[in-house]
This record gives structure tokens, C-alpha cells and sequence, in this order.
């Protein structure tokens, strides 16, 4: 079984306090970090410092249909942007898969 984290922005981890924003307790693993965001370069920056924390997989949010995160230009409304995950999910830090659902 692989639980996720809630959905944390790509912005709150690369400018926020990503320590207490990512601790986790190793019985909560196989652990997925979620992300949520739209700039692939922040996306990719936020994926490395949760590689480097010992996250099991990194998983790009684009399904959350919230208003506020739609505002936020991420969640569900990147389907409308496939172009935008494509360039995202290369830049993943292995060993972390970068998914989408």
C-alpha cells in the first residue's frame, strides 16, 4: 500500500519551510509526496527536495477540482495543459517516479 501526502504546493517547499512541510515517520512508508503547482522549474525544484527527503515517489496533482486551486493554475485545469506536465515530469530527481494520474 502506498500512502499519499496531502497536497503540498511546489512554491511552499522550494520558498517555505520545507523541513517541517516534508518530515514524515518511517512507519508512514511507501510514502508518495503530491505536488502541487504549474511552473515546471519550481515543480522540478520541489521534486529534488523531496527526493532528498526520502519520499518514495513524487506525484504531480491534476485532478484536484478546488476552486482555489484552480485559481492557482494547477490541479485538474492541467489536463487542459498536457504540454506543460510533459515538460514537468522529466526533471524529476530519480530515484522518484514522476506520475500523474
Amino acid at each position: 500500500m502506498l500512502l499519499y501526502t496531502e497536497m503540498i504546493t511546489a512554491a511552499a517547499i522550494v520558498h517555505g519551510d520545507s523541513a517541517r512541510l516534508l518530515h514524515f515517520s518511517a512507519a508512514e512508508r511507501p510514502l508518495a509526496l503530491q505536488l502541487g503547482g504549474s511552473d515546471p522549474d519550481l515543480l522540478a525544484a520541489a521534486a529534488r527536495v523531496g527526493a532528498e527527503a526520502g519520499y518514495d515517489e513524487i506525484n504531480l496533482n491534476c485532478g484536484c477540482p478546488s476552486d482555489r486551486v484552480h485559481a492557482g493554475a494547477f490541479g485538474a485545469c492541467l489536463m487542459q495543459t498536457p504540454d506543460r506536465v510533459a515538460i514537468a515530469s522529466p526533471h524529476c530527481a530519480s530515484p522518484c517516479a514522476f506520475r500523474s494520474p
